[in-house]
């Protein structure tokens, strides 16, 4: 009787063993799948070719490129020009996809330096009322939502280091380079303005060796009107690059980043138009 109820014990003890290890087991397989879908949806596509970023959010087309002079600026920016278009369901902002998707290049005889998306525009192909505005409305679409599938041209304006060392587009995407584009900007300056700081040096110094003796059909009071006109000049140029400075030093504080060039030219139209 006693060897039947061990016999007995025995394989209830056996019976419960198995269903637990096949229950263990198919537990184990079920969550492998899981997880794997889990990253599958977090993965993402992009690709660089000839100057153009693709993505499933937006596709970012290089178009072309120009080096300009503003007279706010003390140097000279580069102007690039892009077709941004939205492949995603939702309104994407063209200023962020300027901001994290782009780097800008220029190779120095020394450095690898990344230009700042900070050159104010607006005042740099004109000062006519046609050519301002147009610029201003160029400006206001990088703050515009681009809805899906729909396609806009925007640009960044970039300081650059000099308008000689060359330049390159980098592709960026989740913050790793996907890619870069080879620039050749077209360079439409005039000698004027290409020679400005050199042709102001030379005015300054034929003017102090000027002796006033030997002309006598210059007063020395159109001397001293032509001082104070180049003075006032330098002065409120040098004005405008210190306000910009301060603004984008107080924003890098606020925000950790300097801001682009539409979010300092944002900030110009605020102030002056007032």
């Amino acid at each position: 009787m006693n060897s039947t109820i061990r016999v007995v014990a025995i394989l209830l003890i056996s019976t419960t063993l198995v269903a637990c290890s096949n229950s263990n087991s198919n537990q184990s397989t079920t969550s492998g799948p899981e997880i794997a879908d889990d990253n599958a949806e977090k993965s993402s596509v992009a690709s660089f070719k000839d100057g153009t970023l693709t993505t499933e959010e937006f596709t970012l087309a290089y178009k072309n490129s120009e080096i300009i002079k503003s007279p706010s600026e003390s140097g000279y920016g580069l102007y690039v020009v892009y077709d941004l278009q939205n492949n995603s369901d939702i309104p994407i902002l063209p200023q962020d996809i300027l901001i994290n998707n782009i780097t800008i290049q220029q190779t120095t005889d020394t450095s690898i330096v990344d230009l700042e998306d900070n050159y104010f525009d607006l005042d740099a192909f004109g000062d006519d009322t046609e050519t301002y505005n147009k610029q201003v409305t160029l400006s206001n679409t990088l703050d515009d939502q681009l809805l899906p599938g729909k396609t806009v041209e925007i640009h960044g304006t970039y300081s650059l280091n000099n308008i000689d060392s060359p330049v390159k587009f980098i592709g960026l995407y989740n913050a790793e380079k996907v890619g870069e584009f080879d620039l050749s900007p077209e360079n439409n300056l005039s000698s004027n303005e290409t020679n400005s700081d050199s042709s102001s040096s030379s005015f300054m110094e034929d003017l102090n060796n000027l002796d006033i003796e030997e002309v006598s059909d210059i007063h020395i009071d159109s001397l001293e009107d032509i001082n104070s006109d180049y003075d006032d000049s330098q002065g409120s140029k040098t004005d405008a690059v210190d306000e910009a400075e301060a603004f984008a030093d107080e924003f890098e504080k606020e925000h950790g980043r300097r801001p682009s060039s539409g979010e300092m030219q944002m900030h110009w139209l605020e102030n002056n138009n007032k």
